[in-house]
């Protein structure tokens, strides 16, 4: 079985293990506060602006209000009242309203090598290594003084004789998954998948689940993949409804016929 999907807390609607209110309530996503804020009230609705992203919370009377307050920073989606149905116009827009970048240059593969990633790639001494080999060519092309400190880490093997190349290639799936990769056909792919995210998360692009779904779908060794994108969840065990653990032991034994 496979099934990636983000960490923290309880799924079922809201990550405090709340759950959604029906029709418009108020919408928990944005993300964790940084830089200047500023807050404004409009009537019962706080809308928290941050250099990191949008925050709303309150009721909406109704669906007009809620579409407004989404489009505070800029018209991404538009309401169509007669058919009571939302149409999203601009993505680029929706990125800079709710999924604006969050991390640094080096995102996961950090200059200083401080990031949770560069310990996940490390070589069991305690200290993060880098593990980015695009990044470490850009460094080397610039003259930085980073570039020593990458080149030496991506030279470097662990315990078990593994390079930091070979330990990100056991990591992502794609390696396995797509035919312009050396991996493909060298490991037994799982035949279901589930795949749940929050659409306002922001440590990774709207890609990453995207290009893993596609992938799994046009491989013939693959028999179901369920994917959603939850609205209004951020990096949680996100969930329409219910919980997740329950959701998922569902999924699972409906994959096993049971």
């Amino acid at each position: 079985m496979g099934g990636p999907g983000g960490m923290g807390g309880p799924g079922g609607g809201r990550p405090d293990g709340g759950n959604l209110p029906e029709g418009f309530g108020g919408f928990p996503g944005g993300f964790e506060p940084g830089g200047n804020i500023q807050n404004e009230d409009l009537d019962d609705i706080t809308r928290n602006e941050t250099t990191t992203g949008l925050n709303l919370s309150g009721t909406y009377e109704t669906a007009e209000e809620y579409i407004a307050a989404l489009n505070a920073n800029g018209e991404w989606v538009s309401y169509d009242p007669e058919t009571n149905s939302a149409v999203i116009t601009s993505v680029e827009d929706f990125v800079k309203a709710f999924k604006p970048v969050s991390k640094n240059l080096g995102a996961f593969d950090q200059l200083d090598g401080g990031q949770g990633e560069n310990t996940l790639f490390g070589y069991a001494d305690g200290s993060g290594a880098h593990f980015d080999a695009i990044l470490a060519g850009i460094l080397s092309d610039l003259g930085s003084s980073y570039a020593g400190s990458f080149a030496e880490d991506l030279r470097r093997t662990d315990s078990a004789g593994y390079t930091a190349q070979q330990s990100l290639n056991m990591y992502t799936p794609l390696y396995y998954l797509l035919e312009s990769s050396e991996g493909c056909g060298s490991s037994t792919v799982a035949r279901h998948w589930r795949i749940r995210s929050g659409i306002a998360q922001s440590n990774t692009a709207l890609t990453t689940e995207l290009n893993l779904a596609l992938a799994l779908e046009n491989d013939a060794r693959v028999d179901s993949v369920d994917f959603e994108s939850v609205w209004a969840q951020k990096h949680v065990e996100a969930e329409r409804s219910g919980i997740s653990s329950g959701n998922f032991i569902a999924w699972v034994n409906a994959c096993m016929g049971s």
